[in-house]
């Protein structure tokens, strides 16, 4: 678990780099490299989603063919690599290695999200599965801060050598754990898989728990490419697949990123000045963490579907209150400075509900074992192109329409995941992966 969460931590920091960043590369002698110019600015935060596409396509068949714990020990690599790229970009003074660096991030976030939660729907247990995945999760908002302070107060250089060191280590704590069960099972390694269920899961009946690993592993072991085919065709696998697609997307569209690449802007424009804008984004991350560690519990108490309904009206609440602050004009918007900051903390603590952990926990429970890689595949590119798409497209539409029309459609945008929880989101919470697809056959 530790080792998961640090994991998403480092994806964090990749997130929290950006906003102290594009100032300080656009400002003259703020660091080795800069200043950039709006367009190389633009096409470094660009880069993330365009590295996102690129790991959707390099995982496609990752999880299937490595393992979900080799998969992780391989992605970690790459997380390692690119702050090596930017110590390169420091030393050399390049904008091409800022570009490298973000674009091997940008394709770890997409199948790190992917890797991780289907490495502990595998390996813990079924009762407490949905809280480990929400707490891992969490792991990202802490590194946002960890980024933004970082990247605030230390040179590049050295923020970027922390960082490195820090995955080092990681790769250590990943070599130490075991395989799962279920990928020994399809190993034909039943003696492993025994000790993997037994460091896993300590205590628990190792013989009944091999069972269940076993029928879910065998009840597609035979299938070759013709019936892997036919199984995306049945009627609840292409549900659950428009599903992961949604379910992804829907949180990014509700402008999650957008807020947190262009949060210090959006109060300067608010004309918010209880707390330097500066000073708010970190203390909104910081409430971001507090409510995500709160929470860790609620996906195992109240279950998946209501935790996504609870976020996408408390986000579209969040984001009608940012609309019509930007409606007001003169006096009457220096009289609700506290509007701003009230709306982005009520944003990221709803957020923190279900839309951040949620995705995470279906994608690792809801498809058979063959299913998974494809499963991962759309997730992943789903991730990828709506995590790029806001963020690119957020300052052309301010630019077009204004802030306030672009917060109505962030709005409208968010409250369209109520409607696709209630109507397509299946309850998994306490089910083994086996019982979760013995009730979707049973409901199609």
């Amino acid at each position: 678990m530790l080792q998961v969460f640090m994991m998403v931590m480092q994806i964090g920091i990749h997130i929290g780099w950006s906003s102290p960043n594009m100032e300080r590369l656009q400002t003259a002698n703020a660091s080795s490299i800069g200043p950039i110019t709006k367009e190389q600015a633009s096409l470094v935060a660009s880069c993330t989603g365009f590295g996102g596409l690129l790991g959707a396509l390099l995982g496609f068949g990752l999880f299937e063919l490595l393992g979900s714990r080799n998969a992780i020990l391989l992605v970690t690599s790459c997380l390692s690599s690119q702050w090596l790229c930017l110590l390169v970009a420091g030393s050399r003074g390049s904008i091409g290695w800022v570009y490298a660096s973000r674009l091997v991030g940008g394709a770890c976030f997409s199948m790190t999200y992917n890797c991780f939660s289907l490495y502990l729907s595998e390996v813990v247990d079924s009762g407490v599965r949905g809280t480990c995945i929400s707490i891992a999760a969490s792991g990202s908002a802490i590194g946002i801060v960890l980024g933004l302070v970082a990247e605030t107060y230390l040179p590049m250089q050295l923020s970027s050598s922390l960082y490195l060191l820090a995955c080092l280590g990681l790769l250590g704590l990943f070599s130490w754990l075991r395989d799962s069960p279920y990928h020994l099972l399809k190993s034909k390694d039943a003696a492993r898989a025994r000790r993997a269920i037994e460091f896993y899961q300590p205590g628990r009946d190792w013989l009944l728990e091999l069972e269940q690993v076993r029928s879910y592993v065998e009840a597609t072991a035979s299938f070759g490419l013709k019936e892997r085919l036919a199984e995306l065709r049945a009627p609840p696998v292409r549900r659950c697949l428009l599903l992961i697609g949604l379910v992804p997307a829907l949180p990014l569209l509700s402008g999650s990123l957008a807020l947190r690449s262009y949060m210090q802007t959006i109060l300067a424009r608010a004309r918010s000045s209880l707390v330097p804008p500066e000073q708010a984004v970190i203390y909104v991350n910081l409430v971001a963490i507090l409510a995500s560690l709160a929470s860790v519990g609620f996906i195992d108490r109240f279950g998946r579907r209501p935790l996504f309904v609870a976020s996408s009206l408390g986000t579209t609440a969040a984001m009608l209150g940012l609309a019509l602050h930007f409606l007001q004009t003169g006096e009457r918007r220096a009289e609700l400075q506290w509007l701003p900051i009230g709306c982005i903390v009520l944003y990221f603590v709803a957020f923190s509900v279900g839309f951040q952990s949620v995705p995470a926990a279906l994608l690792g429970e809801l498809f058979s074992d063959t299913a998974k890689n494809t499963a991962a595949f759309v997730s992943t590119l789903s991730t990828a192109f709506f995590a790029m798409l806001p963020v690119k497209a957020y300052q052309p539409m301010v630019d077009l329409v204004g802030e306030p029309y672009v917060f109505f459609v962030h709005a409208g945008l968010s409250f369209a995941a109520t409607p696709v929880a209630v109507f397509l989101m299946p309850e998994t919470k306490g089910k083994s992966l086996q019982e979760i697809q013995t009730r979707l056959v049973a409901r199609a």
